[in-house]
């Protein structure tokens, strides 16, 4: 099975940000496919498909989003919650707080 999420941002600030969006995984950030381990044993382990790792730019005040692709070898659950968001202003990294929904439930293939 194959499901894509997307990643949402906004920025509230006054001022340009730079955004890196990386699906976290056990291989280089640069890989095209890798597999993700579960941060809990009642999870399964997953493959992130194309591009794992985004740049972008965002203008003060505007929302922009990212598409990440996971594929699923057998129904169970998965925690997706294997995103790594940096933001930075000026060269300096500013907190987030991420909201996510991390587990979803795979019944069929």
């Amino acid at each position: 099975a194959v499901a894509s999420t997307q990643s949402t941002g906004t920025n509230c600030h006054d001022s340009q940000l730079e955004v890196v969006v990386t699906a976290k995984t056990t291989a280089g950030s640069g890989d095209k496919k890798t597999i993700t381990k579960s941060s809990s044993d009642t999870t399964l382990p997953f493959i992130w498909s194309g591009m794992v790792k985004h740049r972008l730019e965002l203008p003060e005040q505007t929302t922009k989003s990212v598409d990440l692709t996971a594929v699923f070898s057998q129904p169970g659950v998965y925690d997706i919650n294997q995103v790594a968001v940096v933001v930075l202003r000026n060269s300096e990294e500013v907190p987030q707080v991420l909201k996510s929904t991390s587990l979803l439930r795979v019944d069929s293939l």
